[in-house]
C-alpha cells in the first residue's frame, strides 16, 4: 500500500497478459492492494490487485464478487505469491471487501452478515 494511484503503465508488462478476469481499460487507475502491501519482497502484486479493483468497480451481484475474489487468489499466485499469502489476501477481501464492491440490482450484505464476517476474520488463522 503506497498511497498513490496505479496506472496501466505502472504494471509489469509480463504479467498483464496473464491475469484472469475482465481486462481493465488503459485509462483505469487503482489504489493497488488496499490496506495491504503491493509488493512483498520480490513479489509484485500490483497487477493482481489492479484487476481485482477493476472487477469491484464494474460490480454486479454476490456471484460476481465471489468470482472477482477467486480471480484475485489465482492472479496473486500468477504474480509469484505463495498459496498461503494468496489465501490470506483472499480471506481479507472476502471479509472486508463488500463495502468497496459496486452491487447492481441488489443490496449489499446486511449489517448482521458484515458484523459476523468481521468477528470470524479475527479468529481464523492460516
Amino acid at each position: 500500500m503506497n498511497g498513490k494511484r496505479i496506472a496501466w503503465e505502472d504494471l509489469p508488462p509480463d504479467l498483464t497478459g496473464k491475469m484472469l478476469g475482465p481486462m481493465p481499460p488503459k485509462y483505469f487507475t487503482s489504489n493497488g492492494c488496499s490496506f495491504a502491501p503491493d509488493e512483498i519482497g520480490p513479489v509484485d502484486l500490483r497487477a493482481a490487485c489492479h484487476w481485482h479493483d477493476w472487477a469491484y468497480q464494474k460490480g454486479g451481484n454476490e456471484k460476481s464478487r465471489k468470482q472477482a475474489d477467486r480471480n484475485l487468489w489465482i492472479n496473486m499466485q500468477t504474480c509469484g505469491a505463495s498459496q498461503r499469502l494468496a489465501t490470506l489476501y483472499w480471506f481479507e477481501v472476502r471479509a472486508w471487501g463488500f463495502d468497496s464492491f459496486h452491487y447492481h440490482g441488489i443490496n449489499p450484505p446486511g449489517r448482521l452478515h458484515r458484523w459476523w464476517t468481521r468477528i470470524i476474520s479475527r479468529f481464523v488463522t492460516f
